[in-house]
């Protein structure tokens, strides 16, 4: 027993102590450093974030050498040696390497590769379609922003709605569900058609189902699953929603330039024209705030024009300076 505890205490005298280094001189240490230095110029493959790295990977190594050193000085002297033999240490080292650059290697090459994402935006004035990796198309309604992954993952496939109004065409592929994700709302489906409606100025999200079926969440709490012709409205200020039968058809009809509000009010109109005709209103919104109609113009037509049409529904007055329009009204019968 005591044989056995001195060959392991002389073992490890080998490894390097706080206070005392292995290589035995400044010129043993300057060549040990250079050869490892020198790893990196013969075609290994050293996977090293940054210094600290590979700092920690060189004094696993060096460790990994005093091992292989101790046990062979102990098959032939009962003393530890303390200068350097290159030779065996060039064998031990490259025992020791391959093991430790093997397990990190394998850690780096297993990492999650970050996502390479796509971001677009429908500029004021017109409708953008986009081609998804999977044949998806979407359609982006003038000031929406949307960002998708260059290649979808092996089990799902999810694009974010930032901001807007946009109809999706989904390809079919029930082994990789298709996820919008909006800052409020998570929208999945298999297959299907659908149009999202998430303005940052409106008060609602909305989710119109036009075929298909769609399962709509917040926060991971199931909302609904919609059927066609059925639309989800979610309250942002109270997280409550509503879910109602509508044509669902008309919400889409703006990738055509023609604009259909249903059961809309005020801020959402003044949103969508401005969107569309780059201007922007000036109005009472507490007035306005009880206001529900439903509206339908192309987007061929000056924005006056629209007024004009709108003033016919609910008497306003509006004046044009430029980009801005302001809006005079005495309200809406409730």
């Amino acid at each position: 027993m005591t044989e056995n505890r001195n060959k392991l205490e002389q073992k490890d005298s080998y490894r390097p102590q706080p206070d005392s280094f292995f290589p035995a001189n400044a010129e043993e240490q300057k060549q040990l450093d250079a050869w490892f230095d020198s790893l990196k110029d013969n075609g290994s493959v050293t996977p090293f974030e940054n210094d600290a790295e590979k700092a920690a990977l060189k004094q696993r190594v060096i460790e990994g050498v005093f091992d292989r050193i101790g046990d062979r000085e102990q098959k032939n002297s009962a003393a530890p040696i303390r200068t350097l033999n290159w030779n065996w240490l060039k064998v031990a080292a490259s025992v020791a390497i391959v093991s430790t650059l093997g397990l990190i290697g394998y850690n780096y090459w297993n990492k999650p590769k970050p996502v390479e994402y796509v971001a677009v935006s429908a500029n004021n004035g017109r409708v953008m379609q986009v081609m998804l990796p999977d044949s998806t198309t979407i359609w982006l309604q003038a000031g929406s922003t949307l960002k998708y992954p260059k290649q979808f993952s092996d089990t799902t496939r999810e694009v974010y709605l930032d901001e807007g109004l946009a109809y999706f065409k989904v390809t079919h592929n029930k082994e990789k569900p298709f996820i919008v994700h909006t800052p409020q709302l998570d929208t999945r489906v298999l297959g299907t058609s659908f149009v999202i409606k998430s303005y940052k100025q409106l008060d609602d999200v909305q989710v119109d189902l036009l075929t298909g079926r769609v399962r709509v969440s917040h926060n991971k709490e199931t909302l609904g699953e919609l059927t066609p012709n059925k639309r989800l409205t979610f309250h942002r200020a109270s997280a409550k929603v509503d879910i109602e039968e509508l044509n669902t058809a008309e919400s889409a009809r703006f990738v055509r330039g023609d604009i259909v509000l249903q059961r809309a009010g005020f801020e959402e109109l003044f949103t969508t024209l401005q969107n569309i005709y780059g201007v922007k209103f000036k109005y009472d919104a507490d007035r306005l705030k009880d206001c529900k109609f439903n509206l339908r113009f192309k987007t061929s037509l000056k924005v006056e024009q629209v007024l004009e049409i709108v003033n016919g529904i609910h008497p306003i007055k509006f004046n044009r300076n430029g980009k801005e329009i302001t809006i005079e009204t005495k309200g809406c019968n409730k």
